[in-house]
Formats: structure tokens, C-alpha cells, sequence
């Protein structure tokens, strides 16, 4: 597995308690922007002008982040797992991004003859397996789902009950 280029990976998030516009203090930085989200949240019932601040590298000064700027960055973050994915030179997927979760990968193969045994390369990838769960109008969808590089990432297929017995057996043998 190749290295992904992450502009984020020294940036340090932390939560800046402000009494009014008097700062009392920081949390203990942290490179996780989803626990500093957390602690805000925590702290804003006591401190409720209290932001969530960011530095790109320890060393550099502190800037004011606001829930929009860390969903731009794990966006950002994402985007670049997706292209890497690409480059994995497996199926191809169209590729989506969740508006709710920007650290979930959402991938629906694209004209595959063979989609289990796509899915199966996905899966192994993923360190996942290939499920199925039954779909509306009679399809099964199936599904390989895992990480990649600290990201959820589900890549799916529609297929026939037919289908899905033909193909188990075929991956299988």
C-alpha cells in the first residue's frame, strides 16, 4: 500500500476556552480533529464562546476553526485516499463522498462482468469480505467493506439472486 499524502498529518487541533473574549486556556493538543470536536462540544454547555483552533505544524501559532473549516480539511483528506484508490488499478467505481460523514467512502461498481470477483479484490484491499443482504425489487446487493488509510470505505454492486448463486459458486471453486 502506497503512502497518501496528507497536508494535515502535523496539524494539531485543540479546543481554546473563552470566558467571553478573555481565553482562559487550550486543551492538550491533539492530532484527531473529531476528539477536539468532541470536547468542544462538552465544553460549550460551560464555555459557550469556546472554538475549536488549529496549527498546522507545533510549531506554528494557533488559528480559530470552525465545523465547516474541519469538514473542508477531512474533505480534503478524503479526496486524496479516493485518488489513491484509483490508482490501486482495480475496478472501476464510481466514487462518491458522504455530505454527513467526510470520512466515508462510498463506491457503486461501474460495468463489471464479473462483480463478485471485483468486490472480492476491493475486500482484500479493504481487509474486508464480500457480503450480500437482500435489495429491493428482488436484487441482492453485495458489498466489500474496510479501511483505507484510516478511512471507511464501502464499495458495492447490485445483482440478480441468480446471479449472486452463479458467482459465489464460480469465486469459490
Amino acid at each position: 500500500m502506497s503512502t497518501v499524502y496528507d497536508p494535515f498529518a502535523t496539524a494539531e487541533f485543540a479546543v481554546e476556552i473563552l470566558d467571553g473574549e478573555t481565553l482562559i486556556g487550550r486543551t492538550e493538543p491533539t492530532r484527531d480533529p473529531s476528539y477536539a470536536a468532541q470536547a468542544l462540544r462538552k465544553l460549550s454547555y460551560a464555555y459557550p464562546g469556546s472554538r475549536i483552533a488549529w496549527r498546522s505544524h507545533p510549531r506554528n501559532e494557533w488559528t480559530a476553526l470552525d465545523e465547516a473549516g474541519l469538514d473542508r480539511m477531512a474533505y480534503q483528506r478524503t479526496a486524496s485516499v479516493v485518488a489513491f484508490l484509483i490508482g490501486e488499478g482495480l475496478a472501476k467505481v464510481n466514487w462518491s463522498l458522504s455530505s454527513t460523514r467526510p470520512n466515508d467512502i462510498n463506491g457503486h461498481l461501474v460495468g463489471n462482468e464479473d462483480p463478485r470477483e471485483a468486490l472480492k479484490a476491493y475486500a482484500d484491499l479493504l481487509g474486508g469480505e464480500v457480503t450480500d443482504s437482500p435489495h429491493l425489487n428482488g436484487k441482492v446487493q453485495i458489498k466489500a467493506a474496510g479501511a483505507y488509510h484510516g478511512l471507511s470505505v464501502e464499495v458495492w454492486d447490485l445483482i440478480t439472486p441468480e446471479q449472486s448463486a452463479d458467482q459465489a459458486e464460480a469465486v469459490s471453486v
